[in-house]
């Protein structure tokens, strides 16, 4: 079964240039996203980082990719990237331009994780457990939610061999609604803060 699925993915590759697309049509993608020319959107942030368009380029067979981005109001954009190849799990910071760290001018803005207390699979069972690849994105949820100006919102970008989706919760720490999603987004960050905070002071 494994080997015939390598097969259908690598036979998929061959034929398929770009992954097939999942990206919300509301407003919130075309500005976060942003233009390549703007550090403090999604775009020109992995630009400067050198990270690839993950929607424009497909992955290797076997590889997936994850990339969570926090900021998007007053706050400086930063992320984490997560990247599964050769069978194992890297993360990196991805640093915010902030301007009381001038000497972070002359890096790639990228800063590799050492592996989280829990080690890689129990981080990625969380991370699992609560749908990070599959959770919708909030604006499809049913009932009101608050607008906060200059909040913190989080993005996260899923990809795999073929396929890449992206979705949007805004403000969860500050959302008063009862969505499940909402609280699984919550375990998501709270986790993702535990487990590499300690990293990017």
């Amino acid at each position: 079964m494994a080997i015939s699925t390598c097969i259908i993915f690598a036979a998929l590759s061959a034929v398929q240039k770009t992954p097939i697309l999942d990206i919300p049509t509301d407003g919130w993608v075309d500005l976060f996203f942003g233009p390549v020319s703007d550090p403090q959107s999604i775009n020109g942030r992995a630009k400067l980082s050198g990270l690839q368009d993950l929607q424009k380029k497909m992955l290797p067979v076997g590889v997936t990719e994850v990339r969570i981005w926090e900021g998007f109001g007053l706050t400086y954009l930063e992320g984490y990237r997560f990247r599964y190849e050769g069978k194992r799990w890297r993360g990196w910071w991805i640093q915010p331009l902030r301007q009381d760290r001038p000497a972070w001018k002359a890096t790639s803005y990228l800063l590799e994780f050492k592996p989280p207390k829990q080690g890689w699979d129990e981080f990625w069972k969380t991370m699992v457990a609560n749908d990070l690849p599959t959770l919708p994105d909030f604006e499809s949820l049913p009932g009101d939610k608050a607008t906060i100006l200059d909040g913190v919102a989080y993005v996260v970008e899923y990809a795999v061999t073929g396929k890449y989706r992206t979705y949007m919760y805004s403000n969860p720490q500050s959302q008063r609604g009862n969505w499940p999603e909402l609280q699984k987004l919550r375990t998501i960050v709270k986790e993702i803060h535990n487990s590499f905070r300690n990293q990017t002071n």
